[in-house]
């Protein structure tokens, strides 16, 4: 089959595997019965000049009185396309503006007053479309690391498909959208992994990181590890030139994020959740909340793995030691057909 003929094939299957993720989101999207209670937060933050406080008017349950939800999640009449007050909003909460942003636009256009159905809808559309395109881009950034187009759909389609994802697809909040701009910055580093940095790249970068730091906060974290990663090896090659200018970009992107939502300062440094977060960096019980039994490592074992990671490691663990026997043993066989060849040339010819 021709490079041509291969890339089509891989195209049209990825084609298939994004229309059977939509489906999947989509029948667990009729499903869902009622927003988690954060589900509602992003809508009051986003349309609302209420705020939304358990315990006050707003009556919490498994149905929402629709008086109460035109007044808390609505777009507040006047208010349409009100951007400052997205922005003031969100400075007295704890979250950057962007998804809430993205869900004041959409309920002002699309969305007239407030009714459940319409609202959910419009919610869980925001979620499946950065879903979609974060599995598209799972396949680019897995087809350049691995340079297999099966493997990279392989990849994608557990990505895809994963209960985590499809969960977290569901609930109305940005992580999706956080994560779909992660997987955009690991693509413009593998994009750029042998290829000089120009302007026009470092200003991709500048757009990606900014985007992702006003989505969710957490992207601030892994952009500073997979920067420390890239800029080490930029200084490894004795690119100095370029590893200042990616340094330089990836600091401007958080200054340009703090030009343009100054309340990102209070929440990293003086809100509940900023203090909360950098106490728990140096509590010695950091290792119980990673490794322990409610830890991270098993959250994730439960929910992304199904309770089966322990199985899962220990097949990996099989597959990993026998990729590296073949691989002595290749080597050991190359090792020696390569003295048996040099025997021969040395051996003295008859006369």
């Amino acid at each position: 089959m021709t490079e041509t003929k291969t890339r089509r094939a891989a195209l049209l299957a990825l084609a298939l595997l994004l229309a059977a993720q939509l489906a999947v989101l989509l029948y667990y999207g009729a499903m869902k019965q009622n927003f988690y209670v954060d589900g509602y937060f992003s809508f009051n933050l986003g349309n609302s000049r209420s705020p939304l406080v358990e315990g006050g008017s707003f009556q919490w349950g498994t149905t929402t009185p629709e008086a109460y939800a035109h007044d808390y999640l609505a777009v507040t009449p006047g208010n349409a396309l009100n951007l400052r007050q997205v922005w003031h909003d969100q400075a007295v909460d704890v979250h950057p503006p962007l998804y809430y942003l993205v869900i004041h636009l959409l309920s002002a256009v699309f969305l007239r007053g407030w009714r459940f159905g319409p609202a959910l809808r419009l919610g869980l559309a925001v979620n499946f479309a950065f879903a979609l395109g974060s599995t598209a881009l799972a396949y680019d950034c897995l087809r350049r690391i691995t340079g297999s187009r099966a493997a990279a759909l392989a990849g994608a389609a557990l990505a895809a498909l994963s209960p985590s994802v499809i969960d977290m697809a569901t609930l109305v909040r940005m992580y999706v959208m956080a994560g779909f701009f992660v997987l955009l910055a690991v693509r413009w580093h593998l994009a750029h992994w042998q290829k000089p940095l120009t302007r026009r790249g470092l200003a991709g970068l500048l757009a990606v990181a900014a985007a992702g730091i006003l989505t969710h906060y957490y992207v601030l974290l892994f952009l500073f590890f997979m920067g420390l990663w890239f800029g080490v090896r930029l200084l490894a090659q004795r690119r100095r030139r370029d590893a200042a200018a990616y340094a330089g970009t990836l600091a401007g992107s958080v200054a340009l994020s703090l030009a343009v939502f100054p309340g990102m300062y209070g929440h990293l440094f003086s809100s509940y959740r900023g203090t909360e977060a950098a106490a728990n960096l140096t509590d010695a019980s950091l290792a119980g909340r990673l490794f322990g039994q409610d830890g991270m490592a098993a959250l994730l074992d439960r929910f992304l793995l199904g309770g089966r990671g322990a199985l899962l490691a220990a097949g990996l663990a099989v597959l990993w030691c026998a990729a590296l026997a073949a691989f002595f043993r290749r080597k050991t066989g190359t090792k020696k057909a390569g003295a048996g060849e040099a025997a021969k040339a040395s051996a003295p010819r008859g006369g």
